[in-house]
């Protein structure tokens, strides 16, 4: 008599359409110096949110990710993973803090995507061999190949973008001091405390 092992039902793959990123065209098209000029005077009208420094930070950084943010939402791919994968995609590999401070994404809420991300096998997670409290976050092949496009996309745009701004590495360094500047500020103020 024939003895039947039992067998696991087959696990069924989930199929998912590859997403075509849309770079035929002009990854960000300039408009016309006179609309902008317009736009700026419709915008900003002398209040003290046209002048103060974090507001118009904020206000940037909204409106320069905003029309980006949406070509990779279209891409199937959620933009906190995005900004995760992008953020290892040239380092291969950083502390889990490291990535928090860098996306500006909670910790336990990284922590949850992160494990997401490995699941999916975008990345691969180790304890630092000095360090067994720190964990490191390493980006596969995978994971690299879904945002390599991306990447190029974004670096496209924003060579597009800073063509209409005067001195733009002069604004790139500016922009490293004070964040860099807070942050010695901050790190300052909890020694004394």
């Amino acid at each position: 008599m024939k003895t039947v092992e039992p067998t696991e039902p087959p696990v069924k793959k989930r199929r998912t359409r590859k997403k075509e990123l849309p770079f035929s065209v002009p990854a960000y098209p300039r408009p016309d110096e006179q609309l902008v000029e317009k736009m700026s005077a419709q915008i900003f009208n002398g209040h003290f949110f046209d002048e103060y420094l974090a507001a118009l930070l904020a206000r940037a950084s909204a409106a320069v990710s905003a029309e980006f943010n949406e070509d990779v939402t279209r891409t199937g791919l959620p933009i906190l993973h995005w900004r995760v994968l992008a953020t290892l995609y040239d380092a291969n590999e950083m502390p889990m803090s490291k990535i928090a401070e860098l996306t500006l994404i909670p910790l336990p809420t990284l922590t949850r995507l992160v494990r997401r991300l490995e699941l999916a096998g975008n990345v691969r997670l180790d304890k630092d061999p000095q360090d067994r409290r720190t964990t490191r976050v390493h980006i596969e092949p995978a994971g690299r190949e879904k945002v390599g496009g991306l990447v190029a996309m974004a670096k496209e745009r924003q060579r597009v973008l800073l063509e209409g701004v005067e001195n733009a590495e002069a604004l790139k360094t500016s922009l490293r001091h004070l964040i860099a500047f807070c942050a010695a500020r901050r790190r300052r103020h909890k020694v004394i405390t």
